[in-house]
Formats: C-alpha cells, sequence, structure tokens
C-alpha cells in the first residue's frame, strides 16, 4: 500500500475525576478516508500524553510517547546560503530515514524568536550548519548558547564540497568562533563534513543519526540475507543464484570513480544478468577517497539493458551508459556528469571456505570477517563460507569452488572424515585451485590437529593438499587474527591488499602464529 497522510479527530472520554494524569477511552469520530464508517478506530489513553491503544476490526495499533517533538532542531545563519544547505540537509535526513521512523526536523532559518524557543526546548539534538558568516548572524549563535545550556547534543555540519558556496573550512570555522560558551562548544565537539553526493549522504546521516542516539531510525542496508546474494547459500540446488552462476550470469566487478566526481571512491558490485527480462540487476559497495569522507555504502540498482546496442538506463534515470555485453566491462555516468568504470573479475569470491559445521563454523565466521576487515579499500576479500551448514547441496558447493580464486580449509579433528569436505577437496584440485590449509597446533584445544601426522596418514587424494601451504592458527580463537590474516592473505599472494593495525604481540608472533610449514 502506498504511503498517505491522514487526520483522524478522536473524542477522549476520561475516566475517574477528569485531571490531567487520568486515563480514558478514545473514539474516532467522523468518516476518515480511506475508511468506510464512523467509529472506526477505538481505544484506550493510558494518561494526557501517555500511550495510546487502538483497534480497528482485527487491526492494532499501539501509539508510544516519545521524549521530545522533533528528532533534530536545524540552526543555520539567516542568509541564503545557509538556508539552502539547511533546506539540504532536512531533505537528505528525512529521505534516508526509516519507513515509520521518518526524521522529524524544525528548520529554524527565517522563524519567529518565540516558535524557535519553543521549538529547541521539545527537539533531541541540534544540527548546527556551519557557514561563512554564522558567527556574525545573532540568532544562530543564540541558538548555540541556549541549546548548550539546556544539554542538547550539538551536532556541527559544514558543506565539504569546495566547489560549492557553502563551503566552510572547518578549522576556520572553529578559531572564528566567539569566545567562551560557543568556542568551548566546538572545542568539545567534532564536526561532521556533509556531503551532497548520493552514495556519501547515506553514510553521512547514518552517522548523524548514530551520534545523537538515534539509531533506530536508521534504514536497514541492504544485507547478504537480501536477494540474489543469498541464493546461493540457502538453496539446495535448483535456486535462480545456481543458475546464474552456472550460466556465468552472476559477475563480479571492481572499478573506481573518477577524481573529480562527485562520487569519487572505490567500488565493489555484483552484477546478475537477466537477458530473458532484458535488465541488470548491480549491488554497489561503495567507500568513498574524499577527505574527510565516513565511508562505506551499500545499495541496488535495476538498469534497462538495450542488448541490441549494449545500452544501460538505470530505472530511476540516476545513472545511463554501456556494458560491454553479458559479463562485459561497465562505462556508467550519473546526472552530475561523475563517471565511473567497473571491471569484471575472473572469480566472485576471493576465498572457498571448507569446514567442519560442529567443529570450525563460528571460527570460520570469524576469519571471513577479519579478512575484509583487514584489506584495502575498494578491495574487501570476499569469502564464501556456507553458513547454512548442512543446507548447501553438491552443486552448490561446486559452484561455490570454481566461482572462487582460493581454496581454504580449516582442518580440524573431523574434517577429514566428512563427506561433503572431501568433496571440496576433490572439486579444488581438479580445478587446479590455490589451496591453504588451517590448523589448530595447541594440544589443549579441542580443534587441535598434529600437522604431521595428518599428513603421514594422508590418503593418496589428499596429500597435494596437506603438502601444500598450511597456517598454524591457535584454538582457532578470535584474538590477534591481524597476524594470522596477514599470513593467510601472503600465501595466497594477496599481502599487497593487507592493510590491518597489528598488535605489538602479534607482529612479534609471540601470539603464535607462523608462517607456512
Amino acid at each position: 500500500m502506498p504511503s498517505y497522510t491522514e487526520t483522524i479527530t478522536l473524542h477522549w472520554q476520561r475516566d475517574g475525576g477528569g485531571g490531567a494524569a487520568d486515563g480514558g477511552t478514545v473514539v474516532q469520530l467522523g468518516e476518515v478516508p480511506p475508511g468506510s464508517f464512523r467509529g472506526r478506530w477505538e481505544g484506550r489513553l493510558a494518561a494526557l500524553g501517555g500511550e495510546m491503544r487502538l483497534a480497528e476490526d482485527r487491526d492494532d495499533v499501539v501509539l508510544r510517547p516519545q521524549p521530545f517533538f522533533f528528532h533534530f532542531y536545524i540552526a543555520g545563519a539567516q542568509d541564503a546560503v545557509a538556508s539552502g544547505l539547511c533546506g539540504q540537509l532536512a531533505s537528505g535526513m528525512q529521505e534516508r530515514s526509516c519507513a515509520g521512523r521518518r526524521i522529524r526536523l524544525y528548520e529554524s532559518c527565517g522563524r519567529p524568536q518565540d516558535e524557535r524557543h519553543a521549538a529547541m526546548e521539545c527537539s533531541a539534538a541540534v544540527l548546527a550548519a556551519l557557514s561563512r558568516n554564522c558567527w556574525s548572524d545573532a540568532a544562530f549563535c543564540a541558538d548555540i548558547k541556549r541549546a548548550a545550556a539546556a544539554g542538547r547534543r550539538v551536532l556541527f555540519v559544514y558543506d565539504a564540497d569546495p566547489g560549492m558556496l557553502s563551503h566552510v573550512d572547518p578549522g576556520s570555522a572553529v578559531r572564528g568562533a566567539p569566545p567562551g560558551v560557543i568556542s568551548a562548544l566546538l572545542v568539545a565537539s567534532d564536526v561532521y563534513p556533509y556531503f551532497r553526493r548520493c552514495y556519501e549522504q547515506e553514510a553521512c546521516v547514518q552517522q548523524l543519526l548514530a551520534v545523537a542516539g538515534l539509531p533506530r531510525c536508521e534504514p536497514p542496508l541492504p544485507t547478504n540475507t537480501d536477494e540474489f546474494l543469498c541464493e546461493l547459500r540457502e538453496s539446495q540446488s535448483d535456486s535462480e543464484g545456481l543458475i546464474l552462476l552456472r550460466e556465468r550470469r552472476w559477475v563480479y566487478y571492481e572499478g573506481v570513480a573518477e577524481r573529480a566526481g562527485n562520487v569519487y571512491g572505490w567500488y565493489q558490485v555484483d552484477a546478475k544478468f537477466k537477458p530473458d527480462l532484458n535488465l541488470v540487476e548491480l549491488w554497489m559497495d561503495f567507500e568513498s577517497k574524499q577527505p574527510g569522507s565516513d565511508p562505506s555504502c551499500r545499495a541496488s540498482y535495476l538498469f534497462d539493458w538495450t542488448r541490441s546496442n549494449n545500452a544501460v538506463v538505470e530505472r530511476e534515470g540516476r545513472w545511463r551508459g554501456r556494458v560491454g555485453g553479458m559479463a562485459g566491462a561497465f562505462s556508467l555516468v550519473n546526472l552530475l556528469g561523475d563517471r565511473i568504470r567497473l571491471s569484471p573479475q575472473p572469480s566472485i569470491w576471493h576465498y572457498f571456505f571448507s569446514y567442519e559445521q560442529q567443529e570450525a563454523a563460528g571460527s570460520c565466521a570469524v576469519l571471513a570477517g577479519r579478512l575484509a576487515e583487514f584489506s584495502a579499500p575498494g578491495r574487501r576479500l570476499r569469502c564464501w563460507w556456507g553458513g547454512q551448514g548442512a543446507a548447501i547441496g553438491r552443486d552448490a558447493r561446486a559452484l561455490g569452488v570454481a566461482h572462487s580464486q582460493h581454496f581454504a580449509l580449516l582442518l580440524s579433528p573431523s574434517a577429514l572424515r566428512s563427506e561433503d569436505i572431501r568433496f571440496d577437496i576433490e572439486i579444488a584440485l581438479s580445478l587446479r585451485k590455490s589451496t591453504l590449509v588451517l590448523y589448530d597446533p595447541d594440544p589443549n584445544s579441542c580443534t587441535h590437529v598434529d600437522i604431521s601426522r595428518a599428513r603421514a596418514a594422508a590418503a593418496p587424494d589428499l596429500r597435494p593438499l596437506l603438502n601444500g601451504p598450511c597456517l598454524p592458527w591457535p584454538g582457532f580463537r578470535d584474538r590477534d587474527t591481524g597476524a594470522l590474516v596477514r599470513d593467510v592473505m601472503g600465501v595466497s599472494g594477496m599481502g599487497d591488499l593487507f592493510c590491518g593495525q597489528l598488535s605489538k604481540e602479534s607482529s612479534d608472533g609471540v601470539a603464535g602464529m607462523g608462517r607456512p610449514v
């Protein structure tokens, strides 16, 4: 159902003596579209300003009072440039907040003083837009002082784009602040960059909501549980995801936007080609290269694909360009003329992890997360590790190995007795995949494996794997994993992508990490 706004008038019959704290019954008066009869909603009000419970036929709704009327009070100077920035900030916050929890804002620019005072009193936090003339604006300075006196959280925001009239240097703004309350507040506060670019605006809004203590208003990001990114894990053999992999219609891309553009950054993209529908679906992971930008954003886009000339146009008109046929390179440009080029990669995942579910599932999840965390922006390592365990069919496992660059086995006591793991190893060796074995050298650990004995006892078909690179991971523990990740990437020939921070113990090898044996 599309969203709509309607006004409903309720008759309130209070219980008791009619005091301000009394509850009572509430009944809707009049017919309100899209309602169809008088008295559609009725229920109970706990007290004046209290929780309201309403019912209509079989539908129930609970309305709970909030400790504020506005989420943010937007303060800015009274000039046109600052007002424009405040308007941009307001629209971005409202558009990108969660449905059903839309951010409520009070824009103070041009409003009368009494109204501003009242709005400040019932706002959860203050967004203060810094501009070139803000400190000479008496109303803006008064807003900041009033917020400080009331103990409101003040988030200072500035336009980070030097090409815009509203741009200010944050350092200059801090140094030019009036001495006293405002200067002290600025020094004690963070100053946040605001970007007009669609990707970075998402991350900026999420950051401001989190800092203001309003994370529940953040829109949930698309995750690997959405759409086709999870189809491989959830399937046995017939899902659309497996068909895409089998027919090579699922392609992984990497790319970088031009430096001069508004979307300057790294892109990691999953593409789902649908030639029968003349569509291409792109899932973009973006990390900004802009100085001071809070990076990371994920979004999905649907492109109409004209196969006769390989032109692609995003459904909402934000991007257009060309693709070099099925699994070919993308060249895209947005409405502002910013260009990105996406190049197809030979594999969808960097690592396929094979492991025994009961003994190593948690450790596998930790390692997959650390590989992404400690790898370079725009080259975040992607791992196939079958989080659904036994639900993964043989066809899915074979395609997972085939579309991964490297094969890694978490060698636990029961691993080589698993038919699924033996199947994974057979596929990896037949495809001549680069291999790596991770084992637990700690004799006091329940996942301990003596690698020398394992090699000596290995069947002939397993010896190429066990005689290849093997790395110790003491206890399969989530501790000092930075050194392990560095070694895993180094053995796989991707050491240049490591960008983690190691503790001294890890870097000196004290934590038990070692070189391949």
